[in-house]
């Protein structure tokens, strides 16, 4: 799979330049980029970058947990994920109680997740108080990819149509007197360009909810 990949690769985008002002120079003069397409563009720069975003702020009192690999059930044939039922569940009970968190994102996101683990019970007094602050992290407890996959699935469907939205995803790890799961959700409060809009709105998860809203 690799090696088709890089002989893909190597066939459409060996000839492009690496560096980013000589690749954007070169299209603009294959595709007869016009004044009319420069004065577009600029407005088009200033218009994206002064968007409205929102940001919500979730915090899960909860010890942070991974998402176990799919396991294989010989009898129904299918793959399934052990517990995301519960944690799906879970996510449901917490957006009906928070009535600022009614509504769906369908807008480009970013999503932070901040996990804080229990402080090891032999770890020493002063030790405890730097990792309280920040200054002791846990590199050893769950990989951080699946801790980030773990509370991204969690919010699909009850606060994003999918977790494709995200752009920008960080997971980090801490330890703490209280355990608990913080999770930033930054999102456009409008598309940022009309194809993303089109693409978005086609999905199958886009127009379930506005079957469930109508």
């Amino acid at each position: 799979m690799l090696k088709k990949n890089t002989d893909i690769y190597k066939d459409r985008y060996r000839s492009i330049d690496t560096d980013t002002v000589e690749r954007i120079h070169k299209f603009m003069t294959d595709s007869n980029f016009t004044d009319r397409d420069m004065k577009r563009f600029k407005h088009d720069v200033e218009r994206i970058t002064s968007l409205e975003r929102e940001t919500i702020k979730l915090i899960l009192y909860i010890i942070p947990e991974t998402t176990p690999r799919p396991r294989y059930n010989f009898t129904t044939h299918a793959f399934y994920v052990k517990n995301a039922f519960s944690n799906n569940q879970f996510m449901k009970v917490l957006v009906d109680q928070e009535e600022a968190l009614k509504g769906y994102i369908t807008t480009p996101c970013e999503f932070t997740c901040r996990m804080y683990f229990p402080i090891p019970g032999d770890m020493n007094k002063v030790d405890t108080i730097l990792a309280e602050m920040g200054y002791i992290r846990p590199p050893i407890q769950k990989d951080w990819d699946n801790l980030g996959k773990t509370y991204s699935d969690m919010i699909q469907k009850w606060l994003l149509i999918n977790d494709a939205l995200i752009v920008k995803g960080i997971s980090e790890k801490y330890w703490s007197l209280k355990p608990r799961v913080e999770i930033e959700i930054t999102y456009l409060k409008n598309y940022d360009c009309k194809y993303n809009k089109r693409k978005i709105e086609s999905t199958k998860a886009y127009k379930d909810i506005e079957k469930y809203n109508d």
